[in-house]
């Protein structure tokens, strides 16, 4: 809120903890890149925290990393629950999906090390979707510490070296 100045939006955070260092989060990830995401324990507990604070017409779901899954299978989950199309909205960063569901926005920067990973040593076997391709070249000082994420990190890269792009295309999608 602070850092978009904004006082007619409520931001909800459906967050999702790591689970066993990382390890169930990766299996979750590479599971939800070769099937259809289907509403799992995660994005129940994410839907569970958003319903109880959610008091609103307009809707916009922002998904980071794996979150994006979730966004994309959130937002078909609300419209085929009875959410107007009309209402809602997804926008992702550092997205490993190949979609945005309801024609949603994204950004992937070409120096995430973490989503240039999936596409080269995931995306290669079988059948699953290969990322959307980048569309942002985040340039990462030397001096930032990324914890150890390689140009991943949400609040430092993302949201830290490009917040008025950030901004900008979540303002777009709240106020189409």
């Amino acid at each position: 809120k602070n850092i978009t100045k904004r006082s007619d939006v409520t931001f909800i955070n459906g967050f999702n903890p790591s689970h066993v260092g990382g390890l169930i989060d990766l299996t979750d990830s590479i599971m939800q890149a070769y099937v259809i995401n289907g509403v799992d324990y995660d994005l129940t507990n994410i839907l569970l925290q958003a319903h109880i604070d959610l008091k609103t017409q307009k809707i916009l779901l922002v998904g980071h990393s794996q979150g994006t899954f979730y966004t994309n299978t959130a937002y078909n989950y609300l419209v085929s629950h009875g959410v107007d199309k009309n209402s809602i909205s997804v926008y992702n960063v550092a997205t490993p999906a190949d979609r945005v569901e309801g024609n949603g926005g994204y950004l992937t920067s070409s120096t995430d090390e973490v989503i240039n990973s999936i596409i080269r040593n995931l995306a290669a076997i079988g059948s699953a979707g290969k990322p959307l391709p980048a569309n942002i070249d985040i340039k990462i000082p030397k001096n930032i510490e990324t914890d150890s994420q390689e140009g991943h990190s949400f609040n430092k890269v993302y949201l830290g070296l490009t917040p008025d792009r950030i901004i900008g295309d979540i303002d777009e999608k709240l106020n189409s």
